[in-house]
């Protein structure tokens, strides 16, 4: 594995540029608003007005506009409130710091001060339940509607997973004492990704479909970075270290740095791992006891 050629492909090279480079601020969002705005409203972007960019923390994937069948991540997302006039039409958009820009209300000009519009229904959060007696020690993966409705089960056998802000799903599945599978879910569809001993650290870099993870090839094994998207298999990242232990690991991100939190190994202290993904260089390698995080 070390003697693999320490570039990733060229698909998987441009989608890691164009994610790392994806971190716009609230000009750039406001700009791509006005884009959109434009292009639905049928006006000329110089004759649309901004009248409200405010700085908001998500409680969730949705942006605060969930749509229903939707899976997002419970977790808190920073971005904007970006409200519109396009020629009478107030447009309303909710975005996270990078790139993703979602149209959470739009009113037309005949209903301006109709009313308040009513609340989004159709959230839903990702739950592994246990399975008794399961043979491969695997949970089920169910999707809980937090309105009433129906749960749906994503995929009847999984041991860990990771969600994206856009609702795709990358799981670790047990198949056997020594085997485990990593896949990716997009609605009714299941894609293998990898099989090997096992898997740790998923991690998604948004706002892209690409992700990352450790993977033990053997049982003995360390654990080796990869990287992966849905158009392009998983390349191995030959230039990042490799990790003895993998299990309870983590990671965050933010613009082009990935930071690792590994578990300790014999009593030691854990150890942090600070990378570029785009430079392909490490930045840091240190025991460090308590870990840390990349800043948003």
């Amino acid at each position: 594995m070390r003697s693999i050629a320490r570039t990733v492909t060229i698909t998987m090279l441009l989608a890691l540029t164009a994610w790392a480079v994806a971190q716009d601020g609230s000009d750039a969002l406001v700009a791509k608003c006005k884009a959109d705005a434009a292009q639905l409203a049928g006006v000329a972007v110089a004759d649309i007005e901004t009248k409200l960019v405010e700085q908001v923390t998500w409680r969730d994937g949705s942006l605060g506009c969930p749509k229903p069948g939707m899976d997002y991540t419970m977790a808190l997302v920073p971005g904007y409130k970006i409200v519109l006039d396009a020629g009478g039409r107030t447009m309303e958009y909710h975005t996270d710091l990078r790139q993703r820009v979602v149209l959470c209300e739009d009113t037309p000009a005949d209903d301006a001060g109709g009313g308040d519009a009513p609340a989004p229904t159709g959230a839903r959060v990702l739950v592994l339940e246990p399975v008794a007696d399961a043979p491969n020690l695997n949970g089920r993966l169910v999707s809980k509607a937090l309105d009433g409705g129906d749960d749906a089960v994503i995929l009847p056998q999984c041991s860990a997973f990771s969600v994206s802000d856009s609702g795709l799903i990358l799981a670790k599945r047990r198949t056997s004492r020594s085997t485990h599978e990593l896949v990716v879910v997009d609605g009714a569809e299941t894609e293998v990704v990898a099989t090997a001993f096992d898997f740790e650290c998923l991690t998604f870099l948004e706002p892209t479909s690409s992700f990352v993870y450790f993977m033990r090839a053997r049982a003995g094994d360390d654990y080796s970075l990869f990287a992966a998207d849905r158009g392009a298999g998983p390349q191995p990242l030959a230039w990042a270290p490799t990790a003895r232990q993998g299990q309870g690991a983590s990671a965050s991100v933010s613009g082009a740095i990935i930071v690792l939190n590994l578990p300790a190994e014999n009593a030691g202290a854990g150890r942090v791992i600070a990378l570029s993904l785009v430079s392909q260089t490490v930045l840091l390698d240190i025991e460090a006891p308590i870990g840390a995080a990349a800043p948003n």
